[in-house]
């Protein structure tokens, strides 16, 4: 048939002649009649399902990005579900919204899906950052501590002094775990008078601390199958004694290995692991004393992120105390006998934090205060009477440890968008209270310690570097380091030496910066890794002691009392 024939014939021509063609014929409609078939839908309606919702998304992300301040990890959780739900739309809109031929729809599909599985193959998620940032690493890539020798149960050659010195750091967060070292003047001028490395060490993961005393610096970290804790001699780096637990607490986002630091007291060393195992050794040897698991023997369950509680020993009476688990039946607080490890009391009904036991006096009394998931709480030392509680805002994850203030205050601060608190607690006989002064969301730690200087605090709010007025209601007075902007320090860690802060960055450096209301003023900066850091220095008779999950390095700080004598 000829096709210019049919194509030249009227608009309003007879086509009778085609339908009534015999069964099974298939008739030839040429070019010129198949160009006017169009799509399920017109392209500008299809372009509309496409462009609308790509201006929302992208207005979303530009909110999270640059607007919204209450949370840095809730803004990155936002900003990645944007862009998620970017590529659905877009894959949607390509399917069911351009009139493509379904083969090609269904070949488009095919290749999505494989690209997203062979991605899943090619990467595994390594950790995140404190704001939430994903870290991805080849699948087949070994974990660091993976290549590291096994150290095991391995006790000290000879002896070895523990005894606690003026000037040592014996526990989490230094003496008297408050973040603050005396003692000692730092030289300001990093330029003339650098820091000076004198050990570098690897190390297996974990977030763990060191507690220096006597010849050694003690930590945790995970090697392989074992979690241990080790000392190091305090001069070298070189191992002196090691204690393994069969043991590995893995979680996606926080990472592998133990959380707390070890406790340095009466020349023992209590060890607390991601699991809930409770150690204690003999500080000059290694060896073993004795052990509990607090998780099993309270019938409780280990938290989300693992177990981060740095063991408190209370001299008189000789105690341990540490936090257990879920909120269950078993107690949210123990305390064990510290030189025969039976246990004392438990207490509280409470889900425990991931911050530590601490000891203070409020209202004439000495007590044990804990910062619990809901519940801020004073527990009688001698049996873990409640004396008062104060129920806070709910918050994935508090792991800031409480100030205390003169006058009977405590400073709570959390991270996740939680507000600070300046709590008041007071006593009227055997009536206690604890009442909020003030609240304030300029101080919104994650796993910073505020540290508190005159009355005013110093600490990461949400990475950025802040100094708040505590009689002011926690008005803000200095804040540097916003997403984004330079001097910004992340999640990392603060200490306060005098009228100077050593804050270690969560990207690995150190940096000296003024403890002063009147403006921010970085001294110094000392490059002390590259990578992750969260955990929490420790300055001891003038030597830093810095620790990631990969590396460990000591540093000699130049002292105002070294550089005048030189």
């Amino acid at each position: 048939m000829n096709e210019r024939h049919i194509t030249d014939q009227p608009a309003n021509r007879n086509d009778s002649h085609i339908t009534d063609q015999p069964a099974g014929h298939r008739p030839h409609y040429p070019a010129a009649i198949a160009v006017r078939r169009r799509g399920p839908v017109g392209w500008g309606i299809a372009l509309a399902f496409l462009v609308v919702p790509l201006l929302l998304l992208g207005g979303a992300i530009y909110y999270y990005r640059y607007i919204y301040t209450a949370d840095n990890a809730t803004a990155s959780f936002a900003t990645q579900a944007a862009y998620m739900a970017t590529a659905l739309i877009v894959a949607g809109w390509l399917i069911f919204f351009t009139g493509l031929r379904w083969r090609t729809r269904f070949l488009l599909a095919g290749i999505g899906v494989l690209i997203l599985v062979g991605l899943g193959m090619a990467f595994r998620m390594d950790g995140a950052t404190g704001d939430m940032g994903l870290h991805f690493v080849w699948r087949w890539q070994n974990r660091p501590d993976a290549a590291l020798p096994s150290l095991s149960d391995a006790l000290a050659a000879t002896p070895r002094d523990v005894t606690i010195r003026p000037g040592d750091f014996p526990q989490f967060l230094g003496p008297d775990r408050d973040g603050v070292v005396h003692g000692v003047a730092l030289e300001r001028d990093w330029t003339a008078h650098p820091p000076r490395e004198v050990w570098r060490q690897p190390v297996g993961a974990g977030w763990s601390a060191f507690a220096v005393a006597g010849d050694v610096a003690i930590t945790q970290e995970q090697r392989g199958a074992e979690e241990l804790i080790v000392a190091r001699d305090r001069n070298t780096g070189e191992t002196v004694w090691s204690h393994g637990n069969g043991a590995r607490f893995s979680e996606v986002m926080g990472g592998d290995g133990p959380r707390a630091t070890p406790t340095i007291a009466g020349g023992k060393v209590y060890a607390l692991g991601a699991t809930g195992v409770l150690d204690c050794l003999d500080g000059s040897t290694g060896k073993p004393l004795w052990s509990h698991d607090t998780l099993k023997d309270s019938g409780e369950t280990n938290l989300q992120w693992g177990k981060s509680c740095s063991p408190l020993v209370i001299a008189d009476p000789a105690l341990v105390v540490v936090s257990l688990g879920s909120g269950g039946p078993g107690g949210s607080l123990a305390v064990y006998d510290a030189k025969t490890g039976e246990r004392k009391w438990t207490s509280g009904l409470d889900k425990s934090s991931y911050a530590s036991p601490l000891l203070a006096t409020l209202a004439g009394r000495r007590q044990i205060v804990m910062v619990n998931d809901m519940i801020v709480a004073g527990y009688d030392v001698a049996d873990g009477k409640i004396l008062w509680k104060y129920q806070w805002q709910n918050s994935p994850a508090k792991a800031s440890q409480p100030p205390v203030l003169p006058g009977d205050r405590l400073l709570l601060t959390a991270g996740y968008g939680v507000t600070g608190v300046l709590l008041q607690v007071k006593r009227d006989g055997d009536q206690w209270t604890a009442e909020e002064v003030w609240t304030t969301s300029h101080m919104r730690t994650k796993f910073t310690t505020p540290v508190v200087r005159d009355h005013y605090a110093y600490g990461l709010d949400d990475g950025a570097l802040t100094c708040i007025d505590l009689d002011a209601d926690g008005k803000q007075v200095w804040q540097v380091g916003r997403p984004s902007t330079p001097n910004r320090y992340g999640h990392g860690q603060v200490l306060l030496v005098d009228d100077l802060l050593l804050v270690q960055a969560e990207t690995g450096e150190v940096v000296l910066v003024e403890a002063s209301p009147k403006g921010f003023h970085k001294l110094g900066e000392l490059p002390a890794f590259k990578s992750k850091t969260w955990n929490n220095p420790a300055l001891a008779g003038g030597r830093l002691f810095v620790r990631n999950d990969q590396e460990a390095a000591c540093y000699e700080l130049a002292t105002v009392e070294n550089v005048s004598r030189k």
